[in-house]
């Protein structure tokens, strides 16, 4: 089944570069999304990145975190090259792997047509703006210092799975940080285990500060399925399920996630709408806190795009809306982010 061409710049803003058959004609193609967005952003440990910036530096209690605002530049893109065979295309892209995280991942990759097999696909990427989060986020009353969480890994891909409307997608990635002192303020062995008199937490000991490292290796699973409600049409209902084995064994999780998207698509216009729920739980117990760390989250975007702009084959606009929203049984790690944005794509 072949999805319209469109699909794909409708998916740039969730990473989702393959959304396509191999192109019938040899050569070069691709679409390019430039724009710039306005959101708000609340998190404990994450900032933004080094275009993005939603920081407070200080905190005058671990509860849930404030919110801060900030405008944004968007690059997002694939250009493919497709080989005499017309069966395989090389492709470089530039998409968001996940906005809520602030994870943007640069991309090479190779994709080839098995006929009724389907397409597989492989990707090597990382991230192309590293993502800043706090060196100690539990720091209070004193300006807190930033570091840079960087990612790279492999990505699997089959779509069409013999001949179906199958597609599954396997995911390897290490995430690392340059500086990590989570939780060393409260780390005072003649305190350790009594009550800091804030939010429920506790001082800990050394050891315990090393449970809560944040580098991590990631791996995620995900299963869509293309249904066609008619020619313009589409749902697409998802399942992924991501593990993260952390460094500090506090900080392992498994996340399971369920979503849908609905994709209409016509000659001037593409209109993506999605909603994720998804639930993270923790194997061993924060020490800071004393209790495993739950949390859930739900979001939901829409992504419209209206194609030929002033009569121009090659060029339409863009516009999208997200929000998210993270609950979780430890206030402080509550998250929450709503954006918007705007865009030229140029699409060849």
């Amino acid at each position: 089944m072949k999805i319209v061409k469109s699909m794909l710049v409708v998916a740039l803003l969730a990473g989702y570069a393959g959304a396509e058959s191999i192109q019938k004609e040899s050569g070069w193609s691709g679409s390019i999304l430039l724009g710039g967005g306005y959101g708000e952003y609340k998190n404990s440990e994450i900032l933004g990145t080094r275009t993005m910036d939603f920081e407070v530096k200080k905190i005058s209690d671990l509860g849930s975190p404030p919110s801060e605002s900030a405008i944004f530049p968007i690059l997002l893109g694939v250009i493919r090259y497709t080989l005499d065979d017309k069966k395989t295309e090389i492709f470089v892209d530039n998409v968001t792997d996940d906005f809520s995280a602030m994870q943007t991942s640069a991309g090479l990759g190779v994709r080839h047509d098995l006929g009724d097999v389907g397409i597989v696909g492989l990707r090597l990427f990382k991230s192309s703006t590293p993502t800043k989060v706090w060196e100690d986020p539990l720091l209070r009353n004193q300006n807190r210092a930033s570091t840079e969480q960087t990612f790279s890994g492999i990505g699997i891909k089959w779509e069409r799975v013999m001949g179906s409307s199958f597609e599954i997608e396997i995911q390897s990635r290490k995430v690392e940080l340059d500086t990590d002192s989570n939780a060393q303020s409260l780390v005072s062995a003649g305190l350790a285990g009594t009550l800091t008199g804030d939010n429920g937490s506790y001082y800990i000991t050394q050891s315990e500060q090393q449970l809560l490292r944040r580098s991590a290796n990631m791996n995620s699973a995900k299963l869509l399925f293309i249904y066609p409600l008619n020619a313009n049409n589409f749902l697409i209902p998802t399942l992924k399920l991501t593990t993260n084995d952390s460094d500090g064994n506090a900080r392992d999780y498994i996340n399971s996630e369920i979503g849908i998207t609905h994709f209409y698509g016509s000659q001037r216009w593409s209109i993506g709408t999605s909603i994720q729920a998804s639930s993270s739980t923790y194997s061993k117990e924060n020490p800071v806190f004393q209790k495993k760390q739950d949390t859930t989250y739900l979001s939901a975007g829409v992504d419209a795009t209206y194609k030929n702009i002033f009569g121009l084959d090659h060029w339409s606009l863009n516009a999208a809306a997200y929000a998210f929203s993270g609950n979780s049984n430890i206030d402080f790690y509550d998250s929450s982010l709503w954006a918007t944005s705007l865009g030229v794509v140029y699409t060849f």
